[in-house]
Formats: structure tokens, sequence, C-alpha cells
């Protein structure tokens, strides 16, 4: 594991070495279901695209919500193009951490309400 210096190597090692073994399982909706580490990989790598394509330079993100496969894939996913991802917990003051930490975008879990 020598190869992996930063969050994006990590990512592409365990899609390698991983493949298509469970990375995450979630309960939701009465069922299981189950995420690969390819998967994530090419999650992270579209979302990654999406954040260079949308805004150009390096952009700090907010990550805001309950750890979940959507979480981890905006957190890692945002690393992975190269940008900065800042997680941000709705019980502190986060409009003051928004400002204050430069960030243009944020990310939102569909299951966590927002103070803003």
């Amino acid at each position: 594991m020598s190869e992996v210096k930063t969050l994006k190597d990590l990512v592409y090692y365990t899609a390698e070495r991983f493949g298509h073994e469970p990375f995450v399982i979630e309960y939701k909706k009465k069922e299981y279901v189950e995420h690969d580490h390819v998967q994530f990989r090419q999650d992270c790598d579209s979302l990654g695209a999406w954040f260079n394509e949308t805004f150009k330079g390096r952009v700090h993100a907010a990550v805001i919500g309950v750890t979940s496969y959507e979480y981890l894939t905006a957190w890692f996913g945002i690393q992975c193009g190269g940008n900065v991802s800042v997680p941000l917990d709705n019980a502190n003051n986060a409009e003051r951490c928004v400002h204050r930490c430069g960030i243009i975008s944020i990310c939102i879990s569909r299951r966590r309400e927002c103070c803003f």
C-alpha cells in the first residue's frame, strides 16, 4: 500500500484490490442496498469531474449529513477532483464556517435537515 499517498489513490487502490466486493451496505426503505468498491470509484470520479467542470479552479465544498454512501461519495468525490472537503455540523454555527472557509458549494444529505 506504499503507492497510496492521497485520498484519490486510496479510492483507486481499494477499487483495484477489492473490485466488486461490498464497500458499504445500507438499510434503505426496508431493504439492504449494496455498493461495491468499483461503483464507489466511478461515483467519486463523476462527482470530482462535475466539480471541475462546474467550478474553475480549486474549490472548498462543505459536506453536511449523516454517514452514508452519499456522504462518503461527496466527501471523497470532492477530494478526487482535487478540491477541499469541509465537514460541517449543523449543530454548530455552519453559516460562519461557510464564510470563514470560503465555501462555494454545499452537499447536504437527504436524510439531514439543515439549519440554513
